[in-house]
């Protein structure tokens, strides 16, 4: 047992705006699922709403169990996930077609770089997986689409061709990365303890130790529920998917609140 408190103030009055908004995406992605032969560009959107939506579930699921830690590493997911949407949607701005092409083709460029790295381990567990030549064919054949610059940035930063970086910078947010992605990512790679530290040891900078809880839970909710927004907002009105009020909505509360506490 730890001494830290299962809830922080910040859990408590924020966590509720994040619980609401998925809902309100979860609504969104059930009517996307339901509309007849999407075309490929929607399909696409699809995918990145239910990955942002299912990740800030499992952020508010955490949270409500009391693992703030585990919390962190996921709200680092939902950032990454909200401004690669944006890279996606200049794409799709741009070229449709290409876009969605550049997708597919980073995701097989890693795949296939995950099977090189295992030396092609576990393939005849499925039956009718590709073997190593038909891959190299497939990477030829993606290669082809592409100048070798480019092929490199697909194999480094995926389908935007540009670090996380470049892509919260391009969307406007990059003082989130410099806050929340770089300082999470201690959670997500498991060799930094100094929460866990102040957490079983109470001595630790006994007189700040709470306010850096609330500071911490804080700054994550605040982050979560911006990069969901971010997310659902656009979906929504790129679709014509009438939440709009109810999306005002959760945002108003949310300031609110906000405002209330100052």
């Amino acid at each position: 047992m730890t001494s830290e408190p299962v809830s922080t103030t910040a859990v408590v009055e924020d966590l509720p705006h994040l619980q609401e908004l998925v809902g309100i995406t979860r609504d969104m992605v059930s009517t996307l699922r339901r509309r007849a032969k999407p075309k490929a560009p929607e399909r696409f959107v699809l995918v990145f709403a239910t990955k942002a939506m299912q990740t800030a579930q499992a952020i508010v699921l955490l949270y409500q169990g009391g693992l703030s830690l585990e919390a962190q590493s996921l709200v680092r997911v939902l950032f990454e996930v909200s401004v690669s949407f944006d890279a996606f949607l200049r794409l799709l701005r741009d070229d449709p077609k290409a876009a969605c092409q550049r997708v597919l083709d980073a995701m097989m460029l890693e795949k296939i770089k995950q099977q090189r790295a295992s030396n092609f381990a576990g393939r005849e567990l499925v039956a009718g997986a590709p073997g190593p030549q038909e891959l190299d064919s497939k990477e030829r054949d993606i290669a082809s689409r592409y100048s070798a610059s480019e092929l490199k940035s697909l194999r480094k930063n995926g389908f935007s061709g540009i670090s996380v970086e470049d892509r919260a910078r391009q969307a406007g947010a990059e003082e989130y990365y410099d806050i929340v992605y770089r300082n999470f990512s201690r959670n997500v790679h498991g060799s930094d303890f100094n929460e866990l530290m102040l957490a079983n040891d109470p001595s630790m900078v006994a007189d700040r130790r709470a306010d850096l809880f609330e500071a911490r839970d804080g700054v994550a909710l605040d982050a979560a529920f911006i990069a969901l927004f971010l997310v659902s907002d656009q979906v929504n009105r790129g679709f014509g998917l009438g939440q709009d009020e109810r999306l005002a909505g959760v945002a108003r509360a949310r300031k609110q609140k906000s405002q209330d506490q100052r």
